[in-house]
């Protein structure tokens, strides 16, 4: 049975991990990369690649190096899902070797040290400023909806990811969180690391569209995302260039021109967002999404032609 199938046939997200981490220390590293390759390009077409590249942004998620977070850590890996450095290193060099440039720096970036700025904690919403960081975790653990929808604005990511592991927490608060800005970065792996969410295709494509997002990250969900999401990111004015390039390159769509990048920019530039002041300006409710920074972008539906532009 080849790996896919294998995946497929596993009821457990922990089973999953272990398989796969040990499919990718084992195999040689070419075949692992082209299996890569060869399962992220077809999730649209095949549950059993969708599946596979489920598990294989779930595996990133839960060994990549994290910095230290003074808001308590994120939960560690089981030692079974860990990949050895030389396989990491291997599959590196297969992916520069085939002149993979979409998975060489995924793997690349996913992998990379932390720097010691990564773990700097965001100031709190006014709403939580005065509720200690034990509190906020209990009450993320509990079931009871009025704290929940108290902590949707917490950008701690390991009260966030308490959140994600709570079958309590809905589809509106989710996708609230993955909303939020602004917001930390480790804050929208931490909403990820529930594969109950990660499988969710509107939450991914909120966390696509937050500009918190680490670029390893946008690599990563590109495959899990709605056609119409992915055609739309390289016109991404925020977006670095060469990410944009990485990703037009592996949808095989052309690069927005320069005028059209700019116009977006000044349409971006433009947008007025409210400030908070007091904690009872801002009520506590689902973020409406037409007020995000891709709002600018009509995701409704795809381009008529690959090459044409979005409307605005």
């Amino acid at each position: 049975m080849n790996i896919e199938f294998a995946l497929t046939s596993l009821p457990d997200a922990s089973m999953r991990l272990r398989k796969l981490a040990r499919w990718l220390t084992e195999t040689e590293p070419d075949q692992a990369i082209d299996s890569l390759d060869t399962n992220l390009r077809a999730t649209r077409e095949s549950a059993v690649a969708r599946q596979f590249a489920l598990t294989f942004v779930h595996l990133l998620l839960h060994i990549r190096p994290r910095p230290p977070l003074p808001g308590g850590p994120l939960p560690l890996p089981d030692r079974q899902w860990l990949l050895p450095d030389l396989s990491i290193a291997q599959l590196i060099g297969a992916a520069t070797s085939r002149e993979d440039r979409f998975l060489s720096s995924l793997l690349r970036d996913a992998f990379a040290p932390p720097l010691p700025t990564d773990g700097r904690p965001l100031p709190l919403h006014p709403t939580l400023e005065k509720v200690p960081l034990g509190t906020r975790r209990e009450r993320a653990r509990q079931g009871n909806r009025a704290y929940l929808q108290g902590l949707l604005l917490d950008t701690t990511p390991s009260v966030v990811e308490l959140l994600g592991a709570n079958p309590r927490l809905l589809e509106a608060g989710a996708v609230q969180i993955a909303s939020l800005r602004p917001t930390h970065p480790l804050a929208l792996e931490a909403i990820l690391l529930s594969q109950r969410w990660l499988a969710h295709e509107g939450v991914c494509e909120a966390v696509l569209r937050n500009q918190a997002i680490s670029p390893w990250l946008s690599r990563a969900l590109l495959p899990l995302a709605p056609r119409r999401v992915q055609v739309a990111l390289p016109h991404l004015a925020w977006l670095e260039a060469s990410l944009r390039m990485e990703i037009a390159g592996w949808l095989g769509v052309p690069l927005p021109e320069k005028g059209e990048l700019e116009r977006i920019e000044r349409v971006q530039s433009q947008r007025v967002y409210p400030k908070v002041s007091k904690a009872e300006d801002v009520p506590i409710h689902q973020v409406d999404l037409a007020d995000l920074d891709l709002a600018d972008l009509d995701f409704a539906d795809p381009p008529r032609e690959l090459g044409a532009n979005p409307e605005f």
